[in-house]
Formats: C-alpha cells, sequence, structure tokens
C-alpha cells in the first residue's frame, strides 16, 4: 500500500481501488498528472502520463465512474464485462452499483463546492462543525486564484485539526461549473446521507434533528407545491440520501448558469426513485458574511445585479431541461470523470486532513452541443418573455424582439415606480379631450 495511505484514519474513513502491479510487456493504466503551464492554457482539462510497469494506481471508489464501479462489484454476474468485450450489451443491464456501494457508510456528510471568498468559508466552515451529527465535511475548491485549503492551513489550524473535514481541490479550471463541481462533493462523500448547501450559507446546530431522515424522502429549499422558481437566497440546499442523487446522475451538468439545477435535481429523484418531496426549514439557515462565491454566479440572458436576472436565468434553464428537446439527464448521460491524487497535510508530525486534487479528464456536455444554439437562443428569449408576462408587460407577446431588447424591459417593468410614464396629454379642444379619455379607458 502506498506510504501515503497507510495513515489509519485515512484509511478508516476512506476506501480505495488499488489496482496494478507487474505485467509483461508495457504499463497498464494511467495516473493523474498535474497540468502545467500550456495544457492550462489550451484547454481547462487535466492531463494524464503513464504508470510505469509494476506501478500501483490508487483511487477513491467514490470516484469511479458507475459503469466502472458496477462491473467491479458484479464482475461474478456477468461472463462479460465492458473493458473486455466491446459488445455494447452491459449499456442495458440495470444499474447494481449503488445498491451496493459497501464503502459508503452510515452518517451525514455536508458538502459545498466552493470559488475563492475564503472568509466566507472559513465562517460557513466554523458553523457546519458546531451542527449536530455531522460526521464528514466535503469542501470542493473549484480552482480559486487563492487555494482555500492553503488559507486554511495558513491562517486556522484549528478547523484543520478536525478529522471530519475533506478538502478536495480542482485544478485547470478557468469557468465557474456549479454543476459539475457539485456533483464532485457529492460523489466524494463517504456517507450515506447528504446535505448539500451553498458555501455562504450557516446552519442552526440542530439542523439535522429538526429534518428527520425517515424512509424515502428528499428535503429540498424550496415546496413541492411552490412555483417553479427558488428563492436564490435558497438555491442550491438539498439534503437526501448519496445513493437517490447517485442514481439519476447528479446535477444536470448541462446546466452552467444559475438556477433549476437543483430543482431538476429533486425532480428526478422523485420521479425515478419514488421519493417524496419535503421543504427544507427555511427559518434554520441564514446567509454567512460578505465576500462569498455568489459573485461567481453566472447569468447568459441579463447582466448579474439586473433586477429579475435570477429568475430570467432560472426559468431560461427549466425551459431548456423541459421545453426545447434536450435529452433527459440520466445515468447513461457522460459526465465529467476526474483523475485523483491523494495529498498529505502534515502537521507536528501527524496528518491531519484528507485531501485530494483532481484534474478533469473530459469536458461536460453543453446544451448547445445536445440541442444546438437555435434552440438554447430561443429558451432565452422564451425566459424574457414569460417574465415579462407575469409583470404584465405589454411587450410579453410581442414576437420579434431581441433579446437585448426584452431584457432591458425587464429591468424597466421591474422598477416601474422609479419612472414616471405619460400616458396622454389633454390638449386642445373637447373632441381631442374625449379621444385622449377613449385612450384612457375613462
Amino acid at each position: 500500500v502506498p506510504e501515503e495511505l497507510r495513515d489509519e484514519s485515512r484509511i478508516e474513513s476512506d476506501s480505495f481501488l488499488i489496482a496494478g502491479g507487474l505485467v509483461s510487456g508495457k504499463s497498464i493504466m494511467s495516473k493523474p498528472s498535474d497540468p502545467t503551464a500550456t495544457d492550462i492554457a489550451d484547454t481547462t482539462f487535466g492531463v494524464g502520463s503513464e504508470l510505469e510497469c509494476g506501478g500501483l494506481l490508487a483511487i477513491p471508489w467514490q470516484l469511479l465512474s458507475w459503469e466502472v464501479a458496477d462491473a467491479l462489484v458484479n464482475e461474478g454476474s456477468y461472463t462479460k464485462t465492458w473493458w473486455r468485450y466491446d459488445d455494447g450489451d452491459w449499456r442495458n443491464r440495470t444499474l447494481q452499483q449503488v445498491e451496493s456501494e459497501w464503502w459508503i457508510r452510515n452518517g451525514t456528510s455536508v458538502v459545498a463546492a466552493c470559488k475563492d471568498g475564503p472568509d466566507s468559508v472559513v465562517a460557513s466552515l466554523k458553523n457546519w462543525l458546531t451542527v449536530r451529527g455531522v460526521d464528514e465535511i466535503v469542501l470542493v475548491d473549484w480552482s480559486s486564484k487563492a487555494r482555500l485549503v492553503d488559507v486554511i492551513t495558513a491562517g486556522y489550524p484549528d478547523i484543520l485539526a478536525d478529522s471530519r473535514i475533506v478538502f478536495v481541490t480542482v485544478a485547470g479550471q478557468s469557468d465557474w461549473e456549479e454543476s459539475v463541481a457539485s456533483n464532485v462533493a457529492v460523489l466524494m462523500a463517504s456517507r450515506s446521507h447528504v446535505f448539500k448547501l451553498g458555501c455562504d450559507t450557516l446552519v442552526a446546530p440542530d439542523f439535522l434533528t429538526m429534518h428527520q431522515m425517515e424512509g424515502d424522502i428528499l428535503y429540498k429549499a424550496s415546496s413541492e407545491e411552490s412555483s417553479h422558481i427558488q428563492s436564490p437566497d435558497t438555491a442550491g440546499l438539498i439534503y437526501g440520501k448519496r445513493v437517490d442523487l447517485i442514481a439519476v446522475n447528479g446535477y444536470d451538468e448541462r446546466i452552467v448558469s444559475f438556477g433549476y439545477a437543483d430543482e431538476d435535481l429533486a425532480l428526478r429523484v422523485k420521479i425515478l426513485r419514488k421519493v417524496k418531496l419535503r421543504p427544507l426549514n427555511d427559518t434554520s439557515f441564514e446567509p454567512a458574511p460578505p465576500g462569498t462565491g455568489k459573485g461567481h454566479r453566472r447569468f447568459t440572458v441579463m447582466n448579474a445585479g439586473d433586477p429579475m436576472a435570477e429568475e430570467v436565468e432560472m426559468t431560461k434553464n427549466r425551459f431548456l431541461v423541459t421545453q426545447m428537446g434536450a435529452a433527459a439527464w440520466t445515468i447513461r448521460k457522460q459526465s465529467v470523470l476526474f483523475n485523483s491524487k491523494v495529498k498529505d497535510m502534515v502537521a507536528d508530525g501527524r496528518r491531519i486532513a484528507r485531501t485530494y486534487e483532481l484534474t478533469a479528464a473530459n469536458a461536460h456536455l453543453t446544451f448547445e452541443e445536445d440541442i444546438g444554439d437555435t434552440a438554447v437562443e430561443e429558451a432565452s428569449l422564451k425566459a424574457l418573455r414569460y417574465v415579462l408576462q407575469k409583470l404584465d408587460a405589454p411587450v410579453a407577446s410581442t414576437t420579434g424582439l431581441t433579446k437585448d431588447f426584452l431584457a432591458k424591459q425587464v429591468v424597466y417593468y421591474s422598477a416601474q415606480e422609479d419612472y414616471a410614464t405619460i400616458l396622454g396629454r389633454l390638449n386642445g379642444g373637447c373632441a381631442a379631450r374625449v379621444l385622449a379619455m377613449a385612450i384612457l379607458g375613462t
């Protein structure tokens, strides 16, 4: 076993697939390596180098793709495994892997994906450690300018000393990909239940006891009966069984901008896993201090900070998923896979935190690739018209208007109290006044 895996606390907390050994003739598998400056300049994805003959590869079971884990766990049940025979039949097998994840232990993992905002992350970490019933905290750092693990190592050794924390740093990512980052956080959890929340969210100490996991249920930030539009302040909060999230392939990685990814995930879990949706108690959490990862929310229709920008973006993503002919996001869809390195964090001669460095092995699928640029643009226009209709704007039903014009109308009609609108002028004689009154509908 590699020396960095021998620490008792690490082995107790993480289960690794260790493969390799002496094979005559050639190297048999690859290992991750750090991307060079040239690699990062040309692509946001990591590179791999060959593992020398006789070497060993160790990778957390959580990071294995479901096909690999399914084949390894159930290999005795199959006469053919997918890496030996390319007969295509393995794609038609029922998903067994997520039902028999022996490497997952009972308990609750708090998981979060962050980019920058170290002050907010530190405040949140301190808070999460006080929540009763938390067995593990998985913090994914999505290529922050200053690595969050380094910031915490330098200034907050008390946080680092808690063995429940797992640091996962994803290297080489220039854009904030919240859905992909959230999937990494869920995958890296080693407990049976996950509570996924934002890096700017503080939770009451009795949060988990207030939300009992009884039977097949999933807690989410908005109630099942509410509008499809989630509150921006609570978007991103979800609490349920890890197996349910994995079985539906997690968050739809085609959603690259702010909003609707959590609602979509909850609906797929409800339908495909037959679970009941319950609303989270919204009095048991609050935003952390400023300096949060919210600044990295991506908007593709309106500008960040514009009135109704969040609602427009969430509506657009909902239309992309449900109304534009996109294929369903299921376990058969190709999600981003990652190469993994185990890193040691040592203080006073002892290992104190489990730390991983990941590099992406492939690009994520986009809606443009799935349904085309025209359909994506139409979803943006439909979202703007939908929000304008809610604002009772007369231009909502007008076709042929540009996205920029409609976006300006959303800003205008969402802040009408700040404008003075002239409806008519009562000038001239009696005929003019009668005409004006008719225009005004009086």
